[in-house]
């Protein structure tokens, strides 16, 4: 038979555990709606060409210049090199494109060549459903290139200039990635304290 001290127990946790279940299906049925808009199946073979236009302002933008001073001269190959490992990237939200739930994260997923993966990579996108199905896209990509483009169907809901923002994510997201990773391919060596002395021993 059960102590009392082991029937006060099971007590104690039934009573933490009901609340937190709880907790969980309302949190799971108001802010982590399925919606068909959460399916990426949909090919759009047009947005192919609007993807590679934007990965070659990318490129454009990863070379050094007067308006990129900080970057190093091998940063545009650097990224070229980087785009070759991709074989998919793909969005997601954060809890589901119906969800009502304020922040819910607009996210990138890459997949490499090699079979590893990134996951959900930070953007500064949101989906919220009170102002319609944020687009969600898949491209598949080869040698730096996409060559396949699968959506959730919402850019239909719109004009394809629209959604320049939403390729544009993707490619920022993945650009963030290699930088946050290899930093010494994008840019000069961090500078240290001998650095600093030198500086100041040069300073007239």
């Amino acid at each position: 038979m059960a102590t009392q001290k082991q029937i006060i127990l099971r007590f104690i946790v039934l009573g933490v555990s009901i609340p937190l279940i709880s907790i969980y299906f309302f949190y799971t049925f108001f802010y982590t709606k399925k919606s068909p808009f959460d399916v990426v199946d949909k090919e759009n073979p047009k947005i192919v060409a609007m993807f590679n236009k934007q990965i070659a302002v990318a490129i454009k933008d990863n070379t050094q210049s007067d308006f990129y001073p900080g970057l190093i001269k091998e940063s545009k190959q650097n990224f070229i090199n980087f785009l070759n490992t991709i074989s998919q990237i793909q969005s997601h939200t954060q809890y589901g494109v119906a969800s009502s739930k304020s922040r819910n994260k607009l996210e990138v997923d890459i997949t490499f060549k090699d079979g590893t993966t990134a996951k959900n990579l930070y953007t500064s996108n949101t989906c919220y459903s009170a102002y319609g199905p944020c687009l969600l896209l898949k491209i598949l990509m080869k040698n730096g290139e996409a060559v396949q483009v699968f959506t959730n169907g919402a850019e239909k809901n719109g004009s394809p200039d629209w959604i320049v923002n939403d390729l544009n994510t993707l490619l920022e997201a993945a650009n963030s990635y290699d930088r946050g990773r290899n930093r010494t391919n994008y840019f000069p060596p961090d500078k240290n304290k001998t650095d600093f002395e030198k500086e100041w021993e040069e300073k007239k």
